[in-house]
């Protein structure tokens, strides 16, 4: 790597220990070394691919609830904004896209940094196509910028980037992101998106430092937030931890994607039908299919083992069931293709699951019709036209959406607010390559993500692009972006918001980040743990416009998240979460009301104090809003966030149940004075453990049978202080995979295994005859690694090898 930001370089290490790693880094041209990680895309299910083909229907969008449709009507199309997308590349051939690549087109420039033939671990065998094999970078570049007049990306006339850092498949590493993101600064992009991460929430990975550079140097940069809602609290995506880089949350699209047909009765009738496939994709009908009704299908129900089978070019209409989908979709195996299921009266939409011909949802109404047809005696047809497209049917208490469940939740381990906006992501219609449909509907945070991309280039687009804002132009999207935020409900049902944690400020609205007078900044504040609590906070409020603007000033409290609901080491997956007075923070302002002049900038002063009634043992994340109302209209948001107790006490290890564990091979707890050779077929020493809570560095090692913490020194030296070496494992039974201790930025996982080494130290060199315990240590976060209290530790009874 040789940037103005970033000067170094990666490579393969084998055979090493910490001293390795120390040794390399004391060298006086190093400032520091980390290990590359693994990442991913962050999606959730995989793609329905729908079918390329148009029609004269209202499109799906998620648009309007964004307020982007209102500003593309403004004429805000991001006109010659670079978004650059750090992704599986993406096929240009595609009509959304302009149908070329390189100078004269939407996408005029890019890389491919890794090579089509790429596998995870493999060489990487650069070249000037980022066309996409993978598809999900196609599908991104369509939600920022798709130029299709019927499904229009966020900013339809942006110019594309594409730098490719997957092959065919998922999985790639963070040395060649860190390539990505270099590249794609230095040439020239004024908005970096990147639908990819790790689950490791520090703040110093090198990736997170890279994109914090570049953010300070104007370019704005966003990284998905993750799909792991289902770990719970603190498990956020490593490349979006930097500081003032953008992560983004996923928000349901308040839309199903739906379609019509036409149904004719031969009595004359005809009558448009609504329906909703279980991949979202039209029937893979062309032209006129008969509709197959039973004598009395109005009193079966797709339960009934008794239905009458269908011609293949048929449509199936049977009443939805009560006994699960599963059954429904068993009764039905070989007996139609297509199937239209009745929903039952009064019920409102739902999406078709786990069918096994090809299933779709209609109204009780359109069912009622189709019924009385058939018991008329006319006979009903279906004109399936494949240029149809996608409609729009709204989700039922999905007002303005909510937040999805997988979408990750913070904050990260330093205690920030990530992620720190949201867009829509669930269920999102998008560009897909050419040779597998054009078309499919995806989730994740991997499609929310390119959607505040497409926001970031329409407000670059109306300030004269980023070059024209300078360095804080970055900085300004950002707090503007935050600013504008609107809080949605949790993904539990209820009329209650999520979490501050999960959703950050809340739904984009793409009008305030282009149109308002109002800025507001800091637009988030952190004010960390109790231990290191920040409660009083100064926001600059100013006015561009050309007119006096009087704001109200009040207090929005959210809901306060239970991130150990026991109240012990065990982080809640889906966790618990009160409100109401002594659940909540408490703030005061230094007004109620504030005049800014037109042109001017006041001060408001903010003061915290955290929630009374909550236990600190739960580490509760509570969070809120300061509203500003001007009495223009303008309405922006101030979101804070803080988590009451320590993050440095919580524990990876429940050590006083005894964990981690030193056993032998053969089941039993390793006995003082136990004799092992690691000869093949005897037993080992061996450590069982999970990993409550992320940790900086864990390890197993090899000390002296005298050690005593007192003998602590980091970095650790084979030899010195009765240290020898840390573990290296036997090989994975199904992957073969050796690994090597001291593993560092490790996410937290509840399941417990088995640490197992073999014969030799992981620098690779023989353990030698002698008596030795293991010691089990990880470290505490934010502490230092050299003092050995800011470890959890515990070593093993003395062995002979």
């Amino acid at each position: 790597f040789d940037s103005e930001l970033f000067h170094g370089a990666s490579f393969d290490l084998n055979a090493a220990d910490n001293q390795t790693v120390a040794d390399i880094e004391a060298l006086d041209e190093v400032e520091r070394i980390w290990p590359a990680a693994y990442m991913t895309i962050p999606v959730s299910g995989s793609a329905v691919v729908q079918d390329s083909s148009k029609s004269s229907y209202p499109a799906w969008t998620a648009h309007n609830d964004t307020k982007v449709a209102k500003m593309h009507a403004l004429g805000y199309y991001g006109e010659d904004v670079i978004i650059a997308l750090v992704d599986s590349g993406i096929d240009y051939t595609h009509e959304a896209f302009g149908g070329g690549f390189g100078e004269g087109f939407r996408v005029d420039a890019g890389y491919d940094l890794v090579g089509n033939d790429y596998v995870v671990g493999g060489e990487y065998i650069p070249d000037d196509d980022p066309m996409d094999c993978l598809g999900h970078g196609t599908h991104v570049a369509g939600i920022a910028a798709s130029g299709d007049g019927y499904v229009p990306g966020v900013a339809p006339k942006a110019r594309i980037r594409s730098y490719k850092v997957f092959g065919c498949e998922d999985g790639t590493y963070e040395d060649v992101i860190v390539a990505g993101f270099l590249r794609a600064y230095e040439e020239g992009a004024d908005v970096i998106s990147a639908s990819l991460g790790s689950n490791r929430g520090f703040a110093d990975t090198p990736t997170a430092e890279v994109a914090t550079a570049i953010q300070a140097k104007g370019a704005l940069v966003l990284f998905a937030a993750g799909n792991s809602g289902d770990m719970g609290p603190f498990y956020t995506s490593s490349g979006g931890n930097g500081f003032e880089s953008t992560t983004v949350g996923s928000v349901q699209a308040s839309d199903w994607v739906a379609y019509s047909v036409i149904a004719t009765s031969s009595g004359g009738e005809e009558r448009e039908i609504v329906y909703l496939s279980d991949r979202f994709l039209p029937f893979n009908l062309n032209g006129t299919s008969p509709a197959s009704i039973q004598t009395g299908a109005r009193d079966l129900d797709a339960c009934n083992w008794d239905l009458e089978s269908a011609a293949d070019d048929s449509v199936m209409i049977i009443p939805f069931g009560d006994c699960g989908w599963q059954l429904q979709d068993s009764t039905l195996i070989g007996k139609t293709r297509n199937v239209f299921y009745v929903h039952t009266e009064g019920a409102d939409w739902e999406r078709v699951d786990r069918a096994q011909p090809i299933a779709a949802l209609i109204l009780y109404d359109d069912g009622d019709w189709l019924f009385t047809q058939a018991e008329n005696g006319h006979d009903v047809t279906f004109e399936f036209i494949q240029d149809d497209k996608a409609i729009a049917i709204p989700r039922t208490g999905f007002a303005d959406g909510r937040i999805n469940d997988f979408s990750s939740e913070g904050p990260t381990l330093d205690g920030r607010m990530k992620p720190e906006i949201s867009a829509p992501g669930g269920y999102i219609l998008s560009t897909w390559p050419v040779s597998q449909g054009s078309w499919a509907v995806y989730s994740g945070t991997s499609m929310a993500t390119p959607y505040i991309a497409g926001v970031g280039a329409l407000f670059f687009g109306s300030r004269g692009g980023r070059a024209a804002m300078g360095a804080r132009g970055a900085k300004i999207a950002h707090e503007r972006m935050i600013a504008s935020g609107k809080p949605v409900r949790h993904n539990d049902g209820t009329d209650n918001f999520a979490s501050v944690a999960k959703q950050g400020a809340g739904l984009i609205d793409a009008e305030k980040v282009l149109l308002y007078s109002t800025f507001i900044s800091p637009a988030n504040v952190n004010l960390n743990d109790t231990v290191n609590f920040k409660g009083t906070h100064e926001v600059k409020v100013t006015n561009s416009g050309d007119e006096s603007i009087t704001y109200i000033i009040t207090h929005e409290a959210g809901i306060t998240s239970h991130t150990k609901g026991n109240g012990d080491a065990w982080v809640s997956f889906e966790p618990s979460y009160s409100d109401g007075t002594g659940n909540v923070a408490e703030v005061s302002f230094s007004t109620e009301s504030l005049t800014v002049g037109a042109g001017e900038t006041k001060t408001l002063t903010l003061t915290f104090t955290e929630p009374e009634t909550i236990s600190a043992s739960m580490l509760p994340v509570y969070g809120g809003g300061v509203v500003l109302v001007g009495d223009n209209g303008e309405v922006v948001r101030v979101t804070y966030m803080g988590i009451k107790g320590s993050i440095y006490a919580s524990d990876s290890w429940e050590m006083e149940r005894g964990v981690p564990l030193f056993f032998s091979g053969y089941g039993g707890l390793v006995e003082e004075g136990h004799v092992y050779t690691f000869e093949e077929g005897t037993d080992v020493p061996q450590a069982y453990f999970n990993l409550l809570w992320s940790s900086w560095e864990f390890s197993f090692d090899f000390v002296s049978r005298d050690w005593q913490p007192s003998d602590w020194t980091y970095p650790t030296v084979p030899g010195e202080n009765n240290w020898h070496g840390a573990f290296r494992l036997v090989p994975s039974a199904l992957s073969g995979e050796v690994v090597d201790f001291p593993l560092q930025q490790y996410p937290r996982f509840n399941g417990g295994t088995y640490a197992a080494p073999q014969g030799f130290f992981a620098n690779g060199t023989k353990i030698p005859s002698g008596d030795y315990k293991i010691l089990g240590r990880t470290l505490r976060t934010g502490g230092d690694p050299a003092n050995i209290e800011d470890w959890q530790y515990k070593t093993s009874d003395w062995f002979r090898i």
